[in-house]
């Protein structure tokens, strides 16, 4: 029952519904591009680099002597690493077609 308030609370079912090519969402685009497309992922895509603070923090803890057990969440956390690189060099936020760059 609890979940269900929480899931009322704070799922955005309306980002999901809305297809991609609607509208502009808030995208600016230049004055002769046409807008092709902006990921409906790209808010929560965002939202979860805050992974990278707590890596931070946990290698700081780690290497002050704050902790020594700071390590394990600083180790797991770097497992996911790879994946978020290529998130960083491949995600597409929004395409737009200029006509001057074909």
């Amino acid at each position: 029952m609890l979940l269900k308030v929480v899931r009322a609370l704070f799922d955005d079912k309306r980002a999901l519904d809305k297809s991609s090519h609607d509208s502009f969402h808030g995208v600016k685009t230049s004055e002769n591009g046409l807008f092709l497309y902006k990921s409906i992922h790209a808010d929560y895509a965002l939202k979860g680099r805050f992974v990278d603070y707590a890596l931070l923090f946990s290698l700081t803890g780690f290497v002050t002597g704050f902790s020594q057990f700071l390590i394990l969440p600083f180790l797991y956390g770097c497992l996911s690493l790879p994946r978020k690189y290529a998130m960083m060099n491949y995600f597409t936020f929004h395409a737009e077609l200029l006509p001057h760059t074909e």
